[in-house]
């Protein structure tokens, strides 16, 4: 089941990644969605799931962002590892412990990736406006997380009031 729901969120990020000019949002501060699905299968995965999925993720990124390919590849395979070595598996009790982590995921990832592919197509680097540049991108992609939890949440719950199944009973409820 959680393969179908990373392949579902996969594509559905790949999309969004490709029009990126229909977002509203300043370069600067667009989520990265294919790092959130990278980070959500760290959180759900166990071991080598996890770090093959970070692989295809990575490498759609590469293909989606343009510069060296199979950079992004690595980077979060070797994340990906990184992070279960250290137990991002215990973050993911509660929707904030998660969001926090996946923050944390992707603000590693954007830093770490936006430096190499600057020093590999051998541009200057400003490592001040590359911290904020990745901070404030996973930011927004935490935000993204938290709302589609919170969408998720209210319809689950919306559907089990319409399902509930049950006769109601003339006893009062203390007695129930």
């Amino acid at each position: 089941m959680i393969i179908l729901m990373l392949g579902i969120l996969t594509y559905s990020a790949l999309v969004m990644e490709t029009g990126r000019g229909a977002w509203f949002v300043p370069a600067e501060t667009m989520p990265q969605l294919l790092f959130l699905v990278a980070a959500i299968a760290a959180l759900r995965c166990r071991g080598a799931g996890a770090i093959v999925w970070a692989v295809v993720t990575g490498l759609l990124a590469d293909v989606v962002q343009g510069g060296p390919l199979g950079l992004h590849c690595v980077l979060l395979a070797n994340l990906t590892f990184l992070s279960q070595m250290v137990g991002m598996r215990r973050f993911r009790g509660t929707v904030i412990t998660a969001a926090a982590a996946i923050l944390v995921y992707v603000a590693i990832a954007g830093f770490v990736g936006s430096g190499l592919r600057a020093l590999l197509t051998s541009r200057a680097l400003e490592w001040q406006s590359l911290g904020i540049s990745a901070v404030s991108r996973a930011g927004g992609t935490a935000v993204v997380y938290l709302l589609v939890m919170i969408i998720a949440a209210l319809v689950v719950r919306m559907v089990r009031l319409i399902f509930r199944r049950g006769v109601p009973s003339e006893r009062p409820a203390w007695a129930r």
